[in-house]
């Protein structure tokens, strides 16, 4: 009700009434006057209080969505609409949006924000089995030739985003040389043993390639050229057999192909030639698959991807998303979405930009993206991208007690969690398998505590399990992290790598195992304080290209594993060596003040 009498308070007007139009307010105040002027008690002809309300949300709502709905219906348990973007179209604070179990192929975009008080919540029902999609059937298969099936795709993405998937599992873009669908972390890749050119053009020699002249022009080229601290893509501008001339961004003397480097081809029909490859043909709409058992595409289950995002939460805040599944997809948020909190998803294949012209370059927008303050993601697990699988890019956000798999498989410069906002918490995650680093770096003030990373830098050389690179750190916390496993070419894999000019860093209580160096700083690192890690590998405990100083740096009651090599200017004391790290080139003794002996 917009006006209602209340004893006590008088009469009380919600403020968006239409009784506040000036016209009608003064006919009102009239009204009331004849109404109560001739009360009589000890404040005759008084008016009764009249008191603006301010417009509240009195009581929250709960909306049932199933499959098998209406948008159309009620909205309630035994009347649940179809769509959860219906339901996110009227969901206001408080709200909640209860999900029944069935695949949901939509992005949904909520019309309202929550309040710090009373959030709007999208969940599965009691815990049932729900999924949003971003990927939709393709029917209507043909017999191509042999075991490949085509039909009409009526969408598409754009070169190195579309994605094809059968029974669930990504297939590969028809590619050469052919790689496993199952395991995306260690594609199969072709060794430059021949090439001629310039930095940004060159002539790679492979008798491998014996396709007809100009099969491959057109074809996308993803190489690790140079140093391969990364991967970046090409295109091929002409082919013969035996060869083929490919041009690329030329952005670095460090990234410049060379003999031994690796490479792999993958946007043209030619390639189709093994069972689970896809290729869609851009003049005339049609998606081509050779199905992974050999059986006729018209049997399988095959989606294709058509959308980016399951839940697009720019522009709102106070908005939790709990227990579901998302397929296909990603999360988005912008500078505007604080406090979201995702707690408990399941997601897989959250992105498959397969294009990057600038390997070093990455605006890192791949994955569950938090960009707003205090955003959260908790107690989840995500594998599969092309990039990084959760980016931290509002200050004050939360990554805590997630499983991420299988990252940056196309080896960007990204980790599995990329932090870009300060006054953020990395903690309790694990993270296996990346094509980068684990944990990568941009800002300070950041916190990085207890997490497990085992296995990245698989396709990379100088990778680091935490990685920053140039920042001064503020204090920044690195500490009671496990890490394991990295080994690369190159310059070797790192566990914890502040590189070049890092500062004001606090790193205590690691521990590492089995990588080529447990630490690593390079160039003048100044006021780091280091201590109480015990730091095993298979090189050097600590390892440094010793130019610069480390002035003000403290390196304290940490226990070394391997050798160690220290730039001159830091306090070095108390630590303890093992016993074959006391003699021989590049180790130091115990309380030595910094020199390498």
């Amino acid at each position: 009700m917009s006006l209602r009498f209340t004893r006590g308070l008088g009469l009380i007007v919600d403020k968006n009434s239409s009784l506040r139009q000036p016209r009608v307010w003064a006919a009102l105040k009239n009204a009331i006057a004849g109404i109560f002027g001739g009360c009589a008690d000890n404040r005759a002809g008084s008016l009764p209080q009249v008191q603006l309300l301010e417009s509240r949300q009195l009581l929250s709502a709960t909306y049932f969505v199933s499959p098998f709905g209406s948008d159309s219906n009620a909205g309630n348990i035994s009347a649940p609409f179809k769509t959860i973007q219906h339901a996110a179209s009227i969901a206001g604070a408080g709200d909640k949006v209860e999900i029944r179990a069935g695949t949901y192929h939509e992005t949904v975009t909520p019309a309202h924000s929550g309040t710090a008080s009373a959030p709007i919540t999208y969940e599965a029902y009691n815990g049932e089995n729900v999924t949003i999609s971003g990927a939709d059937p393709i029917s209507g298969w043909s017999s191509y030739k042999g075991s490949i099936g085509d039909a009409s795709m009526s969408w598409d993405l754009g070169e190195g985003n579309n994605q094809v998937f059968v029974g669930g599992q990504a297939l590969n873009e028809a590619r050469w040389p052919n790689s496993s669908i199952t395991d995306l972390s260690h594609p199969a890749k072709e060794t430059i043993s021949s090439l001629s050119g310039s930095p940004s053009s060159a002539t790679i020699y492979d008798s491998k390639l014996s396709q007809p002249a100009g099969s491959w022009v057109g074809a996308i080229v993803h190489i690790t050229p140079g140093q391969a601290w990364d991967g970046q893509t090409g295109v091929v501008t002409r082919s013969s057999p035996g060869s083929i001339t490919i041009s690329y961004l030329y952005h670095s003397s460090y990234a410049v192909l060379k003999k031994g480097d690796t490479f792999w081809l993958a946007g043209k029909m030619v390639a189709l030639d093994s069972a689970g490859e896809w290729y869609r043909d851009p003049s005339n709409g049609k998606l081509y698959v050779n199905a992974p058992n050999g059986a006729s595409p018209a049997s399988q289950d095959v989606e294709a991807k058509h959308r980016l995002y399951a839940f697009n939460l720019n522009g709102v805040s106070n908005i939790t998303i709990h227990g579901v599944n998302i397929f296909a997809a990603a999360i988005t948020t912008s500078s505007a979405s604080s406090h979201v909190v995702i707690n408990g998803i399941n997601a897989k294949y959250v992105s498959c930009d397969a294009v990057a012209v600038h390997g070093w370059y990455s605006s890192a927008t791949d994955g569950i993206v938090l960009a707003g303050a205090n955003d959260v993601i908790e107690n989840s697990s995500i594998q599969y991208s092309a990039g990084t699988e959760i980016v931290l890019k509002g200050s004050g956000s939360i990554a805590e007690n997630n499983v991420l798999k299988d990252a940056d498989y196309n080896v960007i410069n990204v980790g599995a969690i990329q932090v870009q906002a300060s006054n953020t918490t990395v903690d309790h995650n694990t993270i296996v398998n990346a094509g980068r680093h684990g944990i990568s770096i941009e800002v300070p003030k950041v916190k990085v505590t207890y997490n497990f990373i085992s296995s990245i830098g698989l396709q990379t050389t100088e990778a680091g399990g935490i990685y920053s690179e140039g920042l001064n750190a503020q204090g920044s916390v690195m500490a009671y992290n496990v890490i394991e496993n990295i080994h690369t070419a190159g310059y070797g894999g790192t566990a914890l790598f502040i590189d070049n000019y890092s500062s004001g860093w606090v790193i205590h209580n690691n521990v590492t195992s089995n990588v080529d160096y447990g630490l690593k700083m390079n160039f003048t690192s100044t006021n780091n304080d280091i201590y109480n890690n015990t730091l095993g590998a298979t090189k050097l405990a600590i390892n440094t290209n010793q130019q610069g100083n480390w002035h003000g740096t403290s390196i304290l009651n940490n226990v070394f594993l391997a050798g160690t090599v220290f730039t001159p200017g830091g306090n070095i004391s108390g630590n303890v060596y093992a016993a074959s790290t006391t003699k021989g080139a590049g180790s130091v003794k115990a309380g030595a003040s910094g020199a390498t002996s």
